[in-house]
Formats: structure tokens, C-alpha cells, sequence
């Protein structure tokens, strides 16, 4: 049974969902909450966008922080090294992730696009 502290769900927010979308110059993660969770879906996704987290790519994750960034949250390890802005939402976030060296723009929005899906699975 999913609680509150353990939720799959997107940036480990309990009901929130992610939309995937191509940019131009990258990509765009626009997560939206139940109302009474739209706050903490936005500081995580404050946090999730500086891509190391709290400085150590670890995130808030579900009891506070993540063991190791690389298999949470966004998994920003795993992706192309790229720089990510957050734009809270009325209902919830936005982060927009655009990659360093544009020859990584195909790799980037693929990750991007898997890690997307990866999470709306793990909340079903």
C-alpha cells in the first residue's frame, strides 16, 4: 500500500501527475497536484530543478532526502549534463531542462521522456 511518505507518484508528491513535452531548445516536465498538495509539489520541484538537489543531487525524496540521486526523482545522473529552471503553476510546476551542448538535445528530451512515463507507471 502506497502512504503518504512513500509515494511513487511524481517527485514523490501522493496523486501528482507529469506531462512530457518537447521545447525547442529541450524539454518540459509540467507536474500538477491535488490542491492540498500543490505546495509541496512546488518546493520539490524548486528542488528537483537545481538538478543536485540540496547540493548533493540527492532531492527531498520521500522521507526528507534520497539515498543517491542516480535511480530517483528526475535521475539528473543519468542524463546529459544540462540546466533546468522551475516555474511554479497555479495546480502545480513547471521545469524546463535544456542541455548544455545542444548536439545532446535528441538524448536529453528521450531520457526526459522515459523518466516522464517511468513515473506516471510507478503512481498507477
Amino acid at each position: 500500500m502506497k502512504t503518504e511518505t512513500s509515494s511513487p507518484c511524481p517527485l514523490g508528491v501522493h496523486g501528482a501527475r507529469v506531462a512530457y513535452e518537447e521545447t525547442e531548445t529541450g524539454a518540459r516536465l509540467t507536474f500538477t497536484a491535488p490542491s492540498e498538495k500543490v505546495a509541496e509539489l512546488q518546493s520539490r520541484a524548486r528542488d528537483a530543478s537545481a538538478m543536485h538537489g540540496t547540493g548533493r543531487r540527492l532531492g527531498q525524496g520521500h522521507e526528507g532526502k534520497h539515498g543517491e540521486g542516480g535511480y530517483h526523482g528526475l535521475k539528473p545522473m543519468q542524463m546529459p549534463a544540462a540546466y533546468a529552471g522551475e516555474q511554479d503553476l497555479e495546480g502545480g510546476a513547471r521545469i524546463d531542462i535544456t542541455p548544455h551542448d545542444p548536439n545532446d538535445l535528441a538524448a536529453l528530451r528521450a531520457k526526459v521522456q522515459t523518466r516522464a512515463r517511468e513515473l506516471m507507471e510507478s503512481c498507477e
